[in-house]
This record gives structure tokens, C-alpha cells and sequence, in this order.
């Protein structure tokens, strides 16, 4: 299902916010940065793993 934005995805979808809360606090802050480019829950994920991998590098 599409979703006009990270903070509309994680309201609707139970899954995608079990998801999204599990992750660190930093993740959550620069996921949040990118709430309008967030629609679905392959989204939060796949971005959720380029910026935990960019963290691990200390790129962010």
C-alpha cells in the first residue's frame, strides 16, 4: 500500500511501525529527515538499511 509520508505509514500500518520503533533513536531521527520520501513499508526498510550501513561507516 502507498502512503503519502513516513508519519502516515507508521500510524496506518501496525507492521511498519513495530518496524520502525525497533530501530535505534538515530535511525528513527534521520528517517524522520526523509518523512515525505518514505510511502511504503519497502521504503522504510530499504532506506532504514542504507542509512544503518552509512552510520556503521561513519558517514552520517
Amino acid at each position: 500500500m502507498l502512503y503519502n509520508s513516513l508519519h502516515h505509514l507508521i500510524n496506518r500500518s501496525s507492521s511498519s511501525r513495530r518496524f520502525f520503533l525497533a530501530l535505534p533513536v538515530e535511525v528513527q531521527m534521520v528517517l524522520h529527515k526523509d518523512n515525505f520520501h518514505i510511502h511504503t513499508q519497502l521504503d522504510l526498510r530499504r532506506k532504514a538499511e542504507i542509512v544503518q550501513s552509512l552510520m556503521r561507516k561513519d558517514l552520517i
